[in-house]
């Protein structure tokens, strides 16, 4: 998908009348331009020569020209790959989704048992980590976003969080319908371990995400307050 990424489809048209020995096909044309593939994928493009040509008496009457060829065909092979490359993105995004959908009703469960108790020091151990990434280069167990502690809690708790790498740190809250609450932490933060305290007296009880975001990687965990 990187190349694919970086390639450009072009509409234009042939300059059929100034170039009518290459017998170009009339109207507007789909394709790409070889001098911008030419930087990205060398191989697929050829330079040309059109030989002059000569009238009966030996005149030449339209000098050699020069031009550039680009193999189409070459582009199969790559937009399978993409096309793969793709499908286990979607896969992954739906493994994270159905991953999502089952906490979530988990945590509803635990909630309404919760809340139903009446149980003014019950704690539920609610466990439930996504993280959202798709690029296999970057170390997701060297920064780590913790569940937060207490949980389910009813004014105060704690997020922990672990920076494996200096980055440009973003923790953030929302509510379950996806509003922003509140940013606890938006600043550069050197590789080690972190805490944030969260004091939530004016907020309701309900469902909290809280998600860490460092250099495009994203983490969500979700908390609970209770009255």
């Amino acid at each position: 998908m990187a190349i694919i990424n970086q390639l450009n489809p072009k509409t234009f048209n042939f300059k059929t009348e100034e170039y009518q020995r290459m017998h170009f096909s009339e109207g507007q044309q789909f394709g790409m331009i070889a001098q911008d593939v030419e930087p990205i994928l060398p191989s697929l493009v050829k330079d040309c020569y059109a030989v002059p040509v000569f009238d009966s008496a030996g005149i030449e009457i339209e000098p050699e020209l020069e031009y550039k060829s680009l193999n189409y065909n070459a582009f199969i092979p790559i937009l399978i790959q993409g096309i793969k490359e793709q499908q286990d993105s979607i896969d992954a995004l739906k493994e994270i989704i159905s991953s999502y959908e089952s906490r979530f009703q988990q945590i509803e469960t635990m909630l309404a048992a919760c809340c139903e108790s009446g149980a003014k020091n019950a704690e539920v151990d609610v466990e439930s980590d996504i993280t959202i990434s798709l690029d296999p280069s970057v170390n997701d167990e060297q920064t780590k976003l913790y569940q937060n502690i207490p949980n389910p809690f009813r004014e105060k708790t704690t997020f922990n969080y672990k920076i494996g790498k200096t980055g440009f740190v973003e923790l953030e809250i929302t509510d379950e319908f996806g509003r922003m609450v509140t940013t606890l932490v938006e600043t550069n933060q050197e590789t080690g371990n972190y805490s944030v305290n969260w004091d939530t007296n004016d907020l309701a009880p309900g469902i909290y995400f809280y998600t860490l975001k460092v250099d495009g990687m994203v983490w969500v965990k979700k908390a609970i307050k209770i009255k």
